[in-house]
């Protein structure tokens, strides 16, 4: 059976999210997550796919970026996942698939890129790993971290229809569970 094809729409900010195959850790320390930015930042560049939100988990990753051309997420996430698994697995001494299949992804309609951008910078604290998103170094939403390199608050409140104290106050508000399942479901099936 093909598989469908993804859905792109240039200009318009689009959720991304990848896992290590059969849900194993693809980053194992801080170095590893340091390659992988270098990587991401560097493909990110050439291939035009803006990022404006990001965050590192254990198993997982998840972008918010934003294509200038219809093959900007295919070409940057191909050649970045590439890289990494190249690195990753001579670091491991492994061979083989790192990432679980194709990267899911899904356009943010008016409406859900605030959200999706907060479901993605509060993942850490989502799943228990931190208390407060300033403890993990690895998200966006932490402005003391090595991601401001890649991401700047200017890229980010180019589409965000909230001013920064606005968007201070929303950050801070708890999530309703039918948003984040939205979100869940929107991204595995592409679309919202």
């Amino acid at each position: 059976m093909p598989r469908i094809a993804r859905k792109v729409e240039i200009g318009l900010p689009h959720h991304i999210t990848q896992r290590g195959n059969n849900r194993q850790d693809v980053f194992v320390d801080d170095k590893d997550r340091v390659n992988y930015l270098y990587w991401l930042e560097r493909y990110s560049k050439e291939y035009s796919a803006r990022i404006i939100s990001c965050c590192l988990m254990s198993n997982h990753i998840h972008l918010i970026a934003v294509p200038e051309h219809h093959d900007s997420f295919s070409k940057t996430l191909s050649c970045t996942h590439y890289r990494y698994t190249q690195y990753f697995n001579r670091k491991m001494g492994l061979s083989g698939h790192l990432w679980q299949g194709r990267f899911y992804s899904c356009p943010l309609k008016q409406g859900y890129l605030e959200t999706a951008i907060k479901y993605v910078e509060l993942n850490p604290v989502s799943a228990g790993l931190v208390d407060n998103v300033n403890s993990w170094r690895w998200t966006s939403g932490n402005q003391e971290t090595i991601l401001t390199k890649l991401i700047t608050l200017e890229d980010k409140f180019k589409y965000i229809a909230l001013s920064k104290e606005q968007w201070k106050k929303y950050f801070t508000e708890h999530f309703k569970d039918e948003e984040v399942e939205t979100i869940r479901k929107s991204t595995i099936r592409g679309r919202f």
